[in-house]
This record gives structure tokens, C-alpha cells and sequence, in this order.
């Protein structure tokens, strides 16, 4: 259970897309029932914390931290279900500032089904790209390296990575 201005709740009632209505009204639409809202209020960083604990297994997990990185959810509006999260931050890099993308997560049930790439995509043309046309990723695994290459955005060398439009740090 979840204690939330002093009401105990289930986190099945947290990700329940029903719960936080406001999402809805500030999301942006990706694609047909698919959209994205930025994490603004404390009932959006509790939901993304749930998220976040149910993929808290996966390699490179981070909690957010939201004095310094912002975040957005990726939810199904016709399925009435949260898909996933990304989080990422503006920095300046030897005298140039970027978006480093942080952690991006897609729930188990919804993966392998284009999401992380159709989130990826829309973070990259609605943020990073809006503030240098190259971005950062941190730590990325192997899914999210197998994603950048079907991008277009990274490569394979020998045994070897190398970024294009983004890079890693």
C-alpha cells in the first residue's frame, strides 16, 4: 500500500489511468490512443514511481530524482493503461547543452510491441532536438543500443557502438 495525502492506496489504484484525470487533460497525442504527458504533479511522480518499482529489476535501474530530472508518461488512453516512462535531463557539456536521456521503460506486458521506439522518437523531435540536434543517453543496455541502431542514430562496429546523432556518457 501507498500512503498518499493521508489516504492509503493500492498501487493498482495509482496506475489505474482513471485515477489522475489531469494527465489526460495536458497529454499530447503520439498516434492514434497513444500519449505522452510530462510528469508536473505529485500524483504524476507517484504514478511514475510505481512504475518505476515495477521495473526496478531491470539493468541500470534509477529512481528519479524530480528537483533535477523531469519525466513523462506514455499511456493507452482506449486501453485506459499506463505503457511506460521516460526520464531525462538538460545539461551543459563542454560549453554546449543537450538532453541526456536517463531511463526510458516500457511495462513487461506492453513491451515488443514499438512502444520504446514511438517514445523515443517523440522525446527526441519534442525535447532533445529543441535543444541541440545531437542528444546524450546514459549507460544505454542492449535494448536500448539495438534501438538506436534501427534509428539510424547509432551503429555497429566490429564489436563496438559508435553513436551519430546521439552519444553516450
Amino acid at each position: 500500500t501507498i500512503k498518499f495525502r493521508n489516504r492509503i492506496l493500492k498501487p493498482q489504484t495509482v496506475i489505474n489511468l482513471n485515477w489522475n484525470n489531469d494527465i489526460k487533460k495536458r497529454a499530447i497525442l503520439i498516434e492514434k490512443n497513444l500519449f505522452f504527458s510530462e510528469c508536473t504533479s505529485k500524483k504524476d511522480f507517484l504514478i511514475l514511481k510505481i512504475l518505476q518499482l515495477m521495473g526496478k529489476d531491470e539493468e541500470s535501474f534509477l529512481y528519479i530524482q524530480p528537483k533535477t530530472q523531469k519525466a513523462g508518461l506514455l499511456f493507452d488512453i482506449q486501453k485506459n493503461i499506463y505503457l511506460g516512462f521516460i526520464v531525462w535531463t538538460d545539461k551543459s557539456l563542454k560549453n554546449k547543452k543537450y538532453a541526456i536521456l536517463r531511463q526510458i521503460f516500457i511495462t513487461n506486458e506492453e513491451r515488443r510491441k514499438g512502444y520504446g521506439t514511438k517514445l523515443l522518437k517523440f522525446w527526441i523531435k519534442t525535447f532533445a532536438d529543441k535543444i541541440n540536434e545531437r542528444y546524450c543517453i546514459e549507460s544505454p543496455n542492449k535494448l536500448s543500443q539495438k534501438m538506436l541502431i534501427s534509428l539510424g542514430h547509432a551503429k555497429i562496429e566490429g564489436q563496438y557502438i559508435k553513436a551519430g546523432k546521439c552519444f553516450f556518457i
